[in-house]
């Protein structure tokens, strides 16, 4: 029995915490006297306890234990109400072994009642009533238990009534499952729980000593319940099990003591994070029909992502779900490790399966339009092999504002660009945002629509295909618009026209063309504007591939020869990306009754003249009548050859080529049967004579330099007028010496070019110049004279087809007198005369010495002088050094130092004392007719010898013959 039990069981108590965190749980218990019949082992109580134990820390379980009489209106006791949060059984263990007895009546009201109250009516938690009872539903308080069941039905919550009883339980709100048997009751509680839980794999067996279990990927704990009737023993791990972050072996344990007397116990283990695959336990001395089961509590779960929070209506949206591991909080990328995989989305009434996104693994998405708008409630749903989640999301379709609008024309030709204009009009009175762009979507792609100089949305777009081109607007930008939407009718306008020789012949070379016109003008299409274009013409012997005529545009040309006659279908096809065009022709080829057989010399050469012989005869039976003259067409023109007179048939004439290189020319009769020839090719050598130019002259003149004004050029030319040039040749000049002061330069691609000292080639073709300026561009000084009957001269080596040819002179008979000595070097000695001013400048500045700023003088009429009386010498106006003069003060009889005037003419009125600055010394001489006395170390007064003599620093002195007249010299710090 306890193993159908768990098997049942197993369904019930699938993890709590996979309906989401804060699940409510709550049952109501019948306690009438028919429960004894139909649970007597108390079985409901022990799964509540065990249900209890398997709660999540935020879940919470409710026991509402059925009144035997009373009020509907009544309040349920408390002794009638139990309730665990966090996974604790213990709480309400004892107290529910003893409210549990069956016996009288019952009374729904206040049951149901606090049920409602416990569960809530909010959609955000998981929430479920069962109601066990075996006696009929509307017996009492039917109205009012009617009424809360159903409210909590609508709120979201799941309701069920398990029916122990005979008959039906009447109008009940939810679903009503019969059970006729204590088993049929476990069996209908494990489907009740399961459905509300939502897992569908549950592991359950007999414990006979060692036992396995299956532990799938992505659970975060997995519980293994064990119970029986009687006694367990403890659960222990046997070695070599997968690894897991935490096992707690002795999770939870408790017991019931039954109606029939019979103990019976339950213990739990936990696995937290544990990883995927088989593990083992075992139990010794465990009571009979004990059996296990495996809970497992999945870490999946799913994220809905949307980009924005508001979405238009009649657009379609991209709905994505993240499937993330909700222990790490990360994507799971590695989906083929979840078996049966199925991830749907319910919105408007439909069902729509997500796809993996490949960019993306882990994320899931789905593509959907919403016709109209409002809030939308739509449910994710998860599904496992072994796991079952939904998820509710809301999403507001706002209504579109506006629309925008696309401007194209009714036609289009195929491959040409037209423009189309966007813009955008309010769908009501609300004047929409301006866009920020647009895009277009075509066939081949999307393009973005830019502003042009008018304010408007514009792009050129040239379709690719023919027939209905559908072209669809988006707006860009803070609104919400409608897309719009044009076709455009693209037509071909390409067509091909044959461009045949009235008449075909076999063994002749003829020209096939075929001409690309535009079919609305009839005007020629040059290839160039045909991009990847290629053009056949298919005849019976295989393909031909046509080419651009440059004479003609848009016309394609082939030349063929045709060996058989007869009539012969073909066709002119035209491929490229863009089209394939086919034109049917049927072309008839006549025999020729003659033929022409040309003579012509092997080597040619151009400009010179060449002997043409054309000899005809008959290729039949029959004359042919022939032609009176031939007419030869080369690349340089059409020759007319003449008929000779005499025996047999021949036509004779003169070519001079002047086109080089390898020439095609071909025969045509004038009047007479039309004769076979084969096209002649012959090499045509090209030709370069030149003979000596004449001398290249000119004077040097100030400004004839155009690049350089300041210098003086000589400009001529080089002239090779009677140069005979057929084909492209060169000439290389060379050979012209340097010249002292003077540079020979010519004039080549619109640079000037040095010639003295180097080579340089000039090109030669027919068309080409035959003129080219040469100049000689004086330096400041030049120093060569140039002398016109002494010309310089200069190599001109013609290169030829075969090779250099003998060189000739050229002459460069240019006038120039040598430059005088002083126009010459005037600038130097301009130079050299300023550096001597500068340094004799410099030297009159900074060679006078100056006197030093610490050098004080005191003048007193006392022998003894103080600190006080001594200032600086410099203090003194005209005591300053001057140009090329030394800094000088007098000492004045007046008790005054005076310096040089303004002119530093002179000596001061009663100067008897000169000081002079001499380096960092001082030089003193005392003026004619004074006497100037220092005392000495005797203290004695001695006169000062003449001449200028070096000032000793605090020596002091007198005026002779005065004794209020003392001074002294010294330096201050």
């Amino acid at each position: 029995m306890i193993r159908v039990l768990l098997s049942l069981w197993a369904a019930w108590f699938c993890p709590p915490a996979l309906a989401g965190e804060g699940q409510k749980v709550a049952i109501v218990v019948d306690l009438s006297g028919s429960m004894i019949r139909n649970d007597a082992p108390h079985y409901t109580a022990h799964f509540s306890k065990i249900l209890a134990d398997l709660l999540g820390p935020e879940d919470t379980l409710y026991v509402d234990l059925v009144p035997t009489g009373g009020s509907c209106n009544a309040r349920l006791p408390s002794d009638m109400s139990f309730s665990t949060v966090g996974g604790d059984a213990s709480t309400i263990a004892g107290r529910l072994d003893t409210a549990v007895r069956y016996g009288g009546g019952n009374n729904y009201g206040p049951a149901v009642s606090a049920a409602h109250a416990q569960l809530g009516v909010d959609r955000g938690d998981a929430r479920m009533l069962l109601v066990i009872a075996d006696t009929d539903w509307w017996n009492t308080c039917t109205g009012q238990c009617n009424a809360l069941a159903r409210e909590l039905r609508d709120s979201g919550a799941n309701v069920n009534f398990i029916f122990l009883g005979s008959g039906s339980p009447g109008a009940f709100p939810g679903d009503v499952l019969p059970a006729r048997s204590a088993d049929e009751l476990l069996r209908r509680m494990g489907e009740v729980y399961q459905s509300f839980i939502g897992s569908d794999d549950l592991q359950n067996g007999e414990v006979s000593g060692r036992f396995s279990v299956e532990v799938h990927p992505f659970v975060r704990r997995a519980w293994l319940v064990v119970t029986g009737d009687g006694r367990t023993g403890s659960i222990t791990q046997a070695s070599g099990n997968p690894s897991a972050g935490r096992v707690a072996l002795e999770h939870r344990q408790g017991t019931t003591v039954g109606g029939d007397g019979v103990e019976r116990e339950y213990q739990i283990a936990l696995l937290e994070r544990p990883d995927a695959g088989s593990w083992s336990f075992s139990m010794e001395g465990v009571a009979p029909n004990t059996g296990w089961m495996l809970i497992q509590e999945y870490s999946l779960g799913i994220s809905m992502k949307m980009d924005k929070e508001e979405i238009p209506e009649r657009r379609v949206t991209r709905l994505t779900v993240d499937i993330v591991d909700e222990e790490t909080g990360r994507r799971v990328e590695r989906t083929d490790l979840i078996p049966g995989l199925d991830l749907t989305v319910q919105i408007d009434g439909e069902t729509l399966q997500l796809e993996e996104d490949p960019t993306t693994p882990g994320r899931f998405f789905v593509e959907h339009k919403f016709d109209e708008a409002g809030r939308k409630v739509g449910k994710v749903s998860l599904e496992t092999e072994h796991f079952r989640e939904e998820t509710e999301f809301t999403l507001e379709v706002v209504p579109v504002r506006c629309a925008a609008v696309l401007e194209a024309p009714a036609q289009a030709r195929l491959g040409e660009p037209v423009l189309l204009l966007g813009s955008v009009k309010a769908l009501g009175t609300t004047p929409p945002v301006s866009p920020t762009g647009m895009t277009l979507t075509t066939p081949e792609g999307a393009l973005s629509l830019a502003l042009d100089g008018a304010g408007r949305f514009s792009v050129a777009y040239a379709a690719r295909a023919l027939g209905t081109t559908p072209l669809t607007l988006e707006y860009e930008g803070d609104d919400t618009c409608d897309p719009g939407a044009a076709k455009l009718e693209v037509r071909e306008w390409l067509k091909l026209r044959l461009d045949l020789p009235p008449e075909l012949y076999t063994r002749r070379d003829v020209e096939l063309a075929v001409q690309l016109v535009d079919a609305d003008t009839g005007a020629p299409v040059p290839l160039t504007e045909l991009p990847d274009t290629e053009l056949t013409l298919e005849l019976p012997g295989g393909p031909l591939r046509l080419t651009p005529d440059p004479g003609v545009p848009g016309r394609m040309v082939v030349t063929h020869r045709f060996e058989t006659p007869g009539l012969r279908s073909g066709r002119a096809r035209l491929t490229s990306p863009l089209r394939a065009l086919e034109l049917p022709m049927s072309l008839d080829v006549k025999p020729v009754r003659c033929e022409l057989r040309p003579e012509l010399p092997q080597s040619l050469e151009a400009g010179v003249p060449a002997q043409v012989v054309v000899s005809a005869r008959a290729t039949g039976s029959e004359d042919p009548t022939y032609a009176t003259s031939l007419r030869m067409k080369t690349p340089d023109g059409l020759i007319t050859l003449a008929r000779e007179s005499g025996s047999g048939v021949t036509y004779k004439g003169e070519w001079t080529p002047i086109s080089v290189g390898t020439q095609r020319v071909s025969f045509e009769g004038v009047g007479g049967d039309v004769c076979a020839v084969d096209l002649v090719e012959r090499v045509v050598k090209g030709r370069l004579v030149v003979s000596e130019p004449p001398p290249i002259t000119g004077t040097p003149t100030p400004g004839m330099c155009e690049d350089d004004p300041e210098r003086r050029c000589a400009v001529g030319e080089l002239v090779l007028d009677d140069a005979i040039v057929f084909g492209d040749h060169r000439a290389r000049l060379q050979d012209l010496r340097p010249l002292e002061g003077a540079r020979v330069e010519i004039l080549l691609e619109g640079r000037w070019q040095p010639l003295d000292g180097a080579s340089i080639e000039l090109p030669l073709s027919p068309d080409g110049p035959r003129r080219w300026p040469v100049r000689v561009r004086m330096e400041r000084c030049c120093q060569e004279a140039l002398d016109p009957a002494v010309p310089l001269r200069a190599s001109l080596v013609p290169i030829g087809p075969d090779g250099p040819q003998p060189p000739v002179t050229v002459s460069l008979a240019f006038e120039h007198a040598s430059d005088p000595w002083l126009h010459c070097w005037w600038r130097v000695l301009m130079g050299a005369t300023g550096a001597a001013w500068a340094a004799f400048v410099c030297l009159g500045v900074t060679l006078p010495s100056s006197h030093h700023k610490r050098l004080t003088l005191a003048l007193s009429s006392e022998r003894q002088m103080l600190e006080e009386d001594l200032y600086p010498i410099t203090q003194h106006a005209g005591t300053q050094r001057g140009f090329y003069r030394d800094a000088v003060a007098w000492i004045c009889d007046d008790y005054a130092v005076r310096g040089r005037s303004l002119l530093g003419i002179g000596v001061p009125n009663g100067a008897f004392l000169r000081l002079r600055a001499d380096g960092r010394a001082v030089r003193f001489s005392v003026e004619p007719g004074y006497v100037v006395e220092t005392q000495d170390v005797d203290g004695g007064w001695a006169p000062v010898k003449p001449g200028e003599q070096r000032l000793m620093p605090s020596h002091v002195f007198r005026l002779g013959g005065r004794d209020d007249f003392y001074f002294t010299i010294r330096k201050t710090g």
